[in-house]
C-alpha cells in the first residue's frame, strides 16, 4: 500500500525542521531537511473519531517527499480501534490509554516494528526478532494477561490504560534501563530496581521458570508485591519491584529479605494504609511513591521505617500521614516531604505522630526536620513496648497505647503467614483510660507452638487509621516444656541447627543467658538454661 500524504505549497519550512498540519487534518509534524529527509508525527491535529488510524509512509510539502519515521504524541484516543503502521516507521512508542484499540497491523516489509498476537506493539530490537513491547492495545487487555514469552523487554508505560486482573509474566520482568538510572539509583549488575510501567493491574504472577535462578536473576511474589533477586557473582541483593497499583491490600509488611526499594514500586497504591520496611532495606529510590517522575501518590496513614534506611524519601501528599515509627538510633536524612513554612512553623497537615528509640530521642528532636514534628515520643519497637506471652489458655499480646487523646480503638489480627494472606483471629480491642500507657489482647485460637504475624491498628474517632505495628511471635506453653541443662544431649535433639526463642515467644537469633527455648529440627521442644 502505498501512503504519501502531499502537502500544501505554503506551508513554512527551514533548514532546521518546522512543524505543519496534514492537508486532511489528522497529524502535526515535525520535519527536518538534510539529505534523507524525515517527517515525524507529534500529536494530532484534531480530536480523531475515526475508528480506524493509518499512519502514512511518507509526505511531501514544497516538493520534497519526507520518510516519516516516528510516532508520538498519540495516547489518550478513545476512538480508535485498529491502527495501520507501514514500512518505513521506527519508532511508534504510543497509543497508551486508548481505550478501544484493539488491533495493531504493520508492514510485512517494516525492519523496526513487529507485533505479536494482534495488540502487542514492539520494537524489533537487533537482532531481528528480539521484541521490546512499547505498547499493549488497551482495548484488547481485559482480564488476565500472559506476556508473551519472545518479549525481552517492556518500556515505560507499556501497560497505560489496560484493565488487568492478573498480569502473568513468562520471560522477563523488566524496565529500561534509563529509566532506573533516572530515578537515581541504577546499578550496573541490577538492571530494573523499580518501573513505571505497570498500570491498572490488579494481580501480579509469575511464569515456574522466573522463580528459578536463570542469568543471575530470579523473582517471588510475597504479600501481592513483586521482587527480583539479583546475583552478581559475590552477592545476592533483592529489590521490591512494584505492588500492583488496583490492590485492595491496605497493609503491607515488606518482606525481610529485601534490601531495596525501587522506583515507582509504591507509586498510587491507593488502597495503601500502612507500611513497614524493615531492617534489611538500607536503600529506596527517591520515586518510590511516585507513578512518573512528576507525580506522587499515597494514602498513607503509617510508616514504620527500619534502621537501615540512611536516607527515606517519604510521599511529598504528606498531608495523609499520622504516624511514623523510626527504628534507628540516628536519625535518618527525610526527603519528600516539606515539613516546615519557616525556621520554626511546621507546615500545616504534615506528619502528626514520631516515635523514636530512647536512645535517639534528643537527637530526632532537635533534628532540622524530624524535630518539626508537633508529638515526639520515645517508642522501642523491637524492646518492651510490644511483646506477647504464651499460656495453656491462649496467646496475650501487650503493646505500647499510643495517641492516646485521638484513639478510638484498635483492631488486632493475628496471621498465619509474613505476607498477611492467611488471617487466623481478629480481635477489636477499646483504648479504656485516655492515660492507658499500655493495652493487650487476648487471643483464643492461635495453635501452640506456632509461628504468627500480629498487626495492630488504631482507629480514631473519625474512623481513621491513627497507628499501625506489628509483631512476629511464636506461640508456646512453657509450663508443659521440660528444662533441660546447657550441656545436656537429647536422643529427640539431633546435631542439625535448632531454632531458640525466649519465654514470650519471640525468635532469637542465637541462645541467650537464661533460659531458652530450643525447637529441633524433630518438632520437639526443650527449655534449656544458658549460664
Amino acid at each position: 500500500m502505498n501512503r504519501i500524504v502531499t502537502f500544501l505549497a505554503s506551508t513554512f519550512i527551514s533548514a532546521l525542521g518546522a512543524v505543519a498540519t496534514s492537508p486532511d487534518g489528522v497529524f502535526t509534524y515535525t520535519f527536518s531537511s538534510g539529505s534523507s529527509p524525515i517527517a515525524m508525527i507529534t500529536g494530532y491535529a484534531r480530536e480523531y473519531t475515526d475508528a480506524q488510524l493509518v499512519i502514512p509512509d511518507e509526505v511531501t510539502l514544497n516538493g520534497v517527499t519526507y520518510t516519516v519515521t516516528t510516532a508520538s504524541g498519540l495516547d489518550g484516543n478513545p476512538y480508535i480501534t485498529e491502527v495501520s503502521i507501514g514500512k518505513n516507521l521506527k519508532s511508534c512508542m504510543t497509543f497508551r490509554n486508548c481505550s478501544s484499540l484493539t488491533r495493531f497491523a504493520v508492514d510485512s516489509d517494516n525492519p523496526y516494528i513487529m507485533v505479536l498476537d494482534d495488540a502487542w506493539l514492539c520494537q524489533n530490537y537487533q537482532p531481528k526478532g528480539t521484541p521490546y513491547l512499547w505498547t499493549l492495545a488497551a482495548g484488547a487487555a481485559t482480564g488476565d494477561v500472559t506476556i508473551p514469552s519472545s518479549i525481552v523487554n517492556i518500556y515505560d508505560g507499556a501497560f497505560n490504560g489496560c484493565d488487568i486482573d492478573c498480569l502473568t509474566f513468562t520471560s522477563c520482568v523488566v524496565s529500561a534501563s534509563s529509566l532506573i538510572q533516572a530515578a537515581g539509583i541504577y546499578d550496573a549488575n541490577h538492571d530494573y530496581l523499580g518501573w513505571e510501567v505497570l498500570g491498572t493491574i490488579r494481580q501480579y504472577a509469575l511464569a515456574d521458570n522466573l522463580t528459578q535462578w536463570a542469568n543471575g536473576k530470579k523473582y517471588f511474589i510475597e504479600g501481592e508485591a513483586l521482587y527480583g533477586c539479583y546475583y552478581n557473582g559475590l552477592t545476592t541483593s533483592v529489590s521490591l519491584i512494584s505492588m500492583p497499583m488496583s490492590t485492595t491490600r491496605t497493609e503491607l509488611i515488606i518482606s525481610d529479605s529485601c534490601d531495596r526499594i525501587g522506583a515507582f514500586a509504591l507509586g498510587a497504591v491507593g488502597s495503601l494504609r500502612n507500611l513497614v520496611i524493615p531492617s534489611s532495606v538500607t536503600l529506596m529510590s527517591e520515586y518510590t511513591f511516585a507513578y512518573d517522575r512528576n507525580h506522587y501518590s499515597s494514602h498513607l496513614k503509617n510508616i514504620v521505617i527500619g534502621a537501615g534506611l540512611k536516607e527515606v524519601y517519604l510521599p511529598t501528599t504528606a498531608n495523609t500521614i499520622a504516624t511514623v515509627h523510626c527504628k534507628s538510633t540516628t536519625p535518618p536524612d527525610v526527603y519528600g516531604i516539606i515539613f516546615w513554612e519557616s525556621e520554626t512553623e511546621l507546615e500545616a497537615g504534615g506528619v502528626d505522630h514520631l516515635y523514636v528509640p530512647e536512645e535517639g530521642y534528643e537527637a530526632y528532636s532537635s533534628h532540622k526536620s524530624w524535630g518539626l514534628i508537633p508529638e515526639i515520643a520515645i517508642y522501642d519497637i523491637e524492646g518492651p513496648g510490644i511483646g506477647s506471652s504464651s499460656s495453656d489458655t491462649g496467646t496475650t499480646v501487650t503493646w505500647h497505647a499510643s495517641n492516646v487523646q485521638d484513639t478510638d480503638y484498635y483492631t488486632v489480627r493475628a496471621f498465619g503467614d509474613a505476607s498477611l494472606e492467611q488471617l487466623v483471629e481478629e480481635q477489636t480491642v477499646n483504648l479504656g483510660a485516655r492515660n492507658a500507657q499500655a493495652t493487650s489482647c487476648a487471643f483464643q485460637n492461635l495453635e501452640p507452638y506456632t509461628d504468627y504475624w500480629v498487626t495492630i491498628e488504631g482507629i480514631d474517632y473519625d474512623g481513621q487509621p491513627c497507628y499501625f505495628d506489628y509483631l512476629a511471635i511464636h506461640t508456646g506453653s512453657t509450663s508443659s516444656i521440660p528444662l533441660v541443662p546447657e550441656d545436656t544431649t537429647s536422643a529427640s535433639t539431633p546435631n542439625d541447627s535448632p531454632s531458640y526463642y525466649d519465654l514470650s515467644g519471640r525468635r532469637l537469633p542465637h541462645p541467650i543467658p537464661g533460659i531458652n527455648l530450643v525447637l529441633t529440627p524433630t518438632g520437639t521442644y526443650l527449655k534449656r538454661l544458658n549460664r
